[in-house]
């Protein structure tokens, strides 16, 4: 059973090209290593095309989107099979129940509120599953200084930070995947 990756991602491409170029390299890589994308359902931006190129590449992708952002976009060309969903809430736990790891891309609000619910639920037990954030051309730089600066003011504490792990390329983050998917493989056995 292959593992499912949850991307959480944005629905632009941001400023750069470096952007979509590390989004289809990402998505090429995770199809060519056969691990399933469970992915917002949407075709626009790093979060579309990570999927597409994923799809393309050989996985099976899954897209979890809204009533309300499929109407919206009523031409959207979404990758895979697609679960329509009513709110936003019930997307995020359908991710969340779906996946196996998560994996965080730079994105806007909804990309932070998916990290931050991801973790938060990680850290209140409700699952034991890896989360990573993709901090590529160090992206997450001001964040991760945000966190530590929590911890070192007694916001949080230091434990809840080893929740995330931080990878700097896409071929660090397949080299995470596949350990986890190799410890996950032999439980079963």
């Amino acid at each position: 059973m292959a593992i499912k990756i949850c991307l959480f991602c944005g629905s632009r491409f941001g400023n750069e090209n470096l952007w979509k170029i590390m989004a289809n390299e990402l998505g090429k890589k995770i199809g060519k290593k056969k691990f399933d994308v469970v992915y917002g359902g949407g075709e626009w931006g790093l979060m579309g095309a990570v999927a597409k190129a994923a799809e393309f590449s050989g996985s099976k992708v899954l897209g979890i989107i809204t009533n309300e952002l499929l109407e919206f976009d009523k031409n959207n060309q979404s990758f895979g099979e697609l679960i329509i969903v009513n709110s936003i809430n019930e997307r995020k736990k359908q991710m969340i129940n779906i996946s196996d790891i998560f994996l965080v891309l730079p994105g806007g609000i909804g990309t932070l509120d998916e990290l931050f619910e991801v973790w938060t639920t990680k850290q209140l037990g409700e699952h034991k599953k890896p989360i990573i954030l993709l901090n590529y051309k160090n992206f997450f730089d001001n964040l991760i200084e945000f966190i530590d600066k929590n911890i070192s003011n007694g916001f949080l504490l230091e434990d809840h930070k080893k929740h995330l792990t931080v990878c700097s390329s896409v071929d660090e983050v397949l080299r995470k995947v596949s350990e986890y998917s190799y410890k996950k493989l032999k439980k079963t056995l």
